[in-house]
């Protein structure tokens, strides 16, 4: 192992040893060696001078690779600290990457383009509950893209509670959004509840919006083709066709999408006309029973007398209905206008109740005995079921 040389050997200067300080140093050497004054100093100069050359090449090499360990020490603190810089630059940039994918961003505009021509002062747009709901490619119902529901919308962004949040499931988190955002107006109709105007009229800005929100092309088209069946469909100027042909639409659309969730979508080509006559008799029966519930509500009795006559129009094959006449009729007469109407025509003192002949009627006529007398119905609250 080199010893370790603690000081510099250059800096130390050769002992003067013919001094007398190294008198019987010079003697012990004399009589070993048998050598004079003279050649002991000499051996003793030449023999420290040696050593000390010995010891400035050591001290050379000693300084040199301590230089080194220091230098490869210093190289090793720098590259540290450079790599703790890296490291603190990737982690900022990849904060900034994220902070900048989070960030919402502005598109730049084609510069091909020029400003449009067509100019609106006041242009409506739906609710942004809707605007989310075509962004998610959802149902969404006619009502929203028609003025009514922009109107509405406009009317609902400028409430009181614009500054009101509620809470959305977004990436598997939960956030608060505007609430204006995240329901749907209190005010909307269903599309089944929509005149024939506001769906010829909705449907052309709903295809509108779903084509600058980049809905799938062919979906568009089916769309548009969809709408457009209802709306020249022969059967909307029948009577009850128009609402059976928004009941269509409404069912069928919302099924549309639902099936796209389940990855199950069919084509909306064409008009199924079973469904529809489906939905026809659906509106009829309820129109049957809203008819017969007012014609058993028109006259209430108090205490119902057993029955002593029945009247009942033959050719009616649907359950009949039963009007309990309170009060002795003072005439009573039936007319038939042709094989194909039949109408029933029932004359009081006081009032006169017409009958479609597409109701089927039981009458009951109660001895006045027994039945308190009806209220009188003035001529001008006379009515026609």
């Amino acid at each position: 192992m080199v010893r370790c040389i603690e000081h510099d050997p250059s800096l130390e200067q050769c002992p003067d040893y013919a001094s007398p300080a190294y008198e019987q140093t010079r003697q012990l050497f004399a009589t070993a060696r048998n050598l004079t004054k003279e050649q002991v100093v000499q051996t003793l100069t030449t023999s420290w001078t040696a050593d000390n050359d010995n010891q400035k090449a050591q001290w050379t090499i000693q300084q040199d690779q301590e230089r080194l360990e220091r230098e490869q020490a210093e190289q090793q603190v720098r590259e540290a600290e450079r790599l703790a810089r890296l490291e603190a630059k990737q982690a900022d940039e990849a904060d900034h990457l994220e902070t900048e994918h989070k960030r919402p961003k502005m598109k730049e505009p084609d510069l091909s383009g020029c400003i449009g021509s067509f100019f609106l002062l006041n242009p409506l747009r739906p609710s942004p509950w809707a605007l989310k709901r075509i962004k998610e490619y959802g149902y969404v119902p006619i009502w929203y893209t028609c003025d009514e529901g922009c109107i509405d919308a406009a009317a609902d962004l400028r409430s009181p509670d614009d500054d009101a949040l509620g809470f959305v499931k977004a990436d598997n988190l939960v956030a608060l959004r505007p609430v204006n955002s995240v329901r749907a107006l209190r005010s909307a109709i269903p599309d089944e509840q929509l005149t024939w105007h506001q769906f010829k009229l909705g449907h052309y800005c709903f295809i509108d919006l779903i084509k600058q929100h980049k809905w799938p092309p062919s979906n568009i088209q089916m769309l548009a083709n969809f709408f457009s069946q209802i709306q020249y469909s022969m059967h909307h100027s029948l009577p009850n066709r128009e609402h059976t042909l928004l009941i269509y639409q409404a069912t069928t659309r919302r099924e549309w999408h639902e099936a796209l969730d389940r990855d199950k979508g069919f084509d909306l080509d064409g008009i199924n006309k079973t469904r529809l006559a489906a939905i026809f008799a659906s509106l009829r029966q309820e129109e049957h029973v809203k008819a017969i519930s007012e014609v058993s509500t028109c006259c209430p009795l108090q205490d119902r007398a057993p029955i002593t006559n029945h009247i009942s129009p033959c050719n009616l094959n649907p359950p009949k209905t039963t009007i309990i006449l309170q009060r002795n009729p003072t005439q009573f007469n039936t007319t038939q206008r042709n094989s194909t109407q039949l109408g029933w025509t029932f004359h009081f003192p006081t009032t006169s109740f017409n009958l479609p002949h597409s109701i089927p009627i039981h009458i009951a006529l109660l001895p006045s005995a027994n039945v308190q007398p009806a209220k009188t119905v003035p001529t001008a609250q006379r009515r026609r079921i």
